[in-house]
């Protein structure tokens, strides 16, 4: 297993950085999470056979997150530390784990995602973010396919 580390920087808010980021409903718009509801006061991101629990715990003192996906008995996580530079521009910086087969798959998939997150909290569109959104729908459909 690897640890991946990414960094990018918003012109917004920390505060709306990491309300953004709290909302689990807000993944279909970045990620390639592109199935993920709400059911009996629990979050799922649906797959195609089954689905994979999912939660974000915020850690205020830190002004950290955690995105939680559990199944069986094995969980995959997501960490975001929301840094303010100034009363309009933040640092976000996250990490996650992966296995070394498909590190460099992901890699690039969280660099595009991480992209698209900067778009929709700086509310801009350019031309590159469609092509980001494709690649990152076709990722889902794989993933979406998978069973576990």
């Amino acid at each position: 297993m690897q640890q991946l580390l990414f960094s990018i920087v918003v012109n917004v808010s920390a505060q709306e950085a990491i309300e953004f980021l709290q909302d689990p409903a807000h993944l279909h718009l970045w990620t390639s999470h592109q199935s993920i509801h709400l059911h009996q006061g629990k979050w799922f991101d649906v797959r195609l056979e089954h689905c994979v629990e999912f939660k974000i715990d915020f850690d205020p003192t830190r002004s950290e997150l955690l995105y939680r996906w559990s199944w069986n008995k094995e969980q995959r996580d997501a960490h975001f530390l929301v840094t303010p530079f100034s009363e309009q521009q933040t640092l976000i910086k996250m990490k996650f784990t992966v296995s070394e087969d498909s590190k460099n798959k992901i890699e690039l998939l969280i660099q595009k995602e991480l992209k698209v997150l900067k778009a929709y909290l700086e509310k801009n569109t350019y031309e590159e973010i469609e092509a980001d959104q494709r690649f990152i729908r076709e990722h889902h459909l794989t993933v979406y396919q998978r069973s576990l």
